[in-house]
């Protein structure tokens, strides 16, 4: 399970096979996300849009909004109190700080590249 988020035109152009630009959201890191929302909860209306199980298309607004969401995933602060304990480590929903930070990295980079291009956001469940 999870999300894939894909710049495209249309739904035809991401089940054409073609090579896009995508990046997917693990359910592991969409649970981590969910469990720490009141930490993250600057601009989370969007991240929460989001469906697993549907196909969601983000407007250039949302898309903005999205991006704003990442960098509160990036937001120092909000790091500093986030839980990457190594206990959880053996849980098949921990999350590395690594990890986190890649995705949350390359959301604010995708989003971007959709808004510079002009394209939608497709959030594609599986």
């Amino acid at each position: 399970m999870g999300i894939n988020l894909c710049i495209a035109n249309s739904m035809k152009e991401i089940e054409s096979g073609l090579e896009i630009e995508n990046l997917r959201l693990e359910d592991s890191l969409e649970d981590f996300i969910w469990r720490n929302r009141e930490i993250l909860s600057s601009h989370i209306e969007i991240y929460v849009k989001l469906e697993p199980y549907d196909t969601v298309i983000l407007t250039n607004h949302e898309v903005l909004e999205l991006k704003y969401f990442s960098e509160t995933l990036l937001d120092s602060k909000n790091i500093e109190v986030l839980n990457f304990s190594r206990e959880q480590a053996n849980s098949r929903n921990y999350v590395s700080i690594e990890e986190y930070l890649k995705f949350a990295r390359e959301l604010k980079r995708i989003c971007e590249k959709a808004i510079l291009l002009g394209k939608p956001l497709y959030s594609v469940g599986d």
